[in-house]
Formats: structure tokens, C-alpha cells, sequence
């Protein structure tokens, strides 16, 4: 190993971790996305059935739906 080698080796390494905690950083940043739109998708559902829940049980039918399929949601 030469001088140069030897004095930059831990360059090297550290070079090495950045790029590692850079790639970690990014799939945290991709699982916190999808763990983003998953929570607003239960936020819309719940939405949702709260607005059919107050519908009347004849407006629910009309739809085609009754209370038990809406309290199952």
C-alpha cells in the first residue's frame, strides 16, 4: 500500500458510510411517503363512511346499501 493509498483509506470508508446513510435516508424518505398516502387513504375512507352514515335508510337503499354495510365499512 502506498502512502497515498494508506493517508486516504479512511477517506475511502467514510466516503463509503455517507453513501450508505444517503441510500438509507432515501428509502426512510420513500417508506415515509407510502406510509403518508396510506394514512390518507384511511383519512378519506373514514370520511366517507361517516358522510353514508348519516344518510336515512331510504337513501341508503337507493344506493343499494343498508346499515350493517355501512357499520362493516
Amino acid at each position: 500500500m502506498d502512502t497515498y493509498t494508506a493517508q486516504h483509506a479512511s477517506t475511502t470508508f467514510l466516503a463509503q458510510i455517507a453513501a450508505g446513510l444517503h441510500d438509507a435516508g432515501s428509502a426512510l424518505g420513500r417508506l415515509a411517503q407510502r406510509i403518508d398516502a396510506r394514512l390518507a387513504a384511511r383519512k378519506a375512507a373514514a370520511e366517507a363512511r361517516a358522510s353514508i352514515a348519516h344518510l336515512t335508510d331510504r337513501d341508503l337503499r337507493d344506493v343499494g346499501l343498508n346499515r350493517f354495510d355501512v357499520s362493516r365499512g
